[in-house]
């Protein structure tokens, strides 16, 4: 993998290893990495996989990290609380893998996937 040392071998928290910001800003990098290789999300569900993530993983004060990875739906340059998008986190109660739909999706987008509010 470039640029690091390591490649995403799974989630390796558990009871003899607790989840701790930067053990899990690691893996969670790793595993956006594998993910964006995953060319069966862009074909399946429209998946931007070389579209813009969090800029920066940033915190330290919880045992927890996120990322996404945008949908085609989305406009260039549209923040990401606006679309539809894939989410995934870790901590310290277990892996999470979404798709999130923002409360701010605009009324079209919302009609499209039949969305009521």
């Amino acid at each position: 993998m470039e640029g690091t040392l390591t490649e995403f071998a799974g989630y390796p928290f558990g009871p003899d290893l607790p989840v701790t910001y930067l053990e899990a800003k690691r893996v969670q990098r790793l595993a956006m990495d594998e993910l964006r290789k995953t060319k069966s999300l862009e074909k399946r569900i429209h998946a931007n996989l070389s579209g813009p993530g969090r800029s920066s993983i940033t915190g330290s004060k919880a045992a927890a990290v996120w990322d996404y990875i945008p949908l085609h739906v989305a406009s260039d340059g549209e923040a990401f609380t606006k679309s539809p998008h894939l989410t995934h986190g870790i901590n310290d109660k277990g892996v999470q893998a979404m798709v999130t739909f923002p409360n701010s999706l605009s009324t079209d987008l919302r009609r499209t996937i039949g969305y009521r509010k």
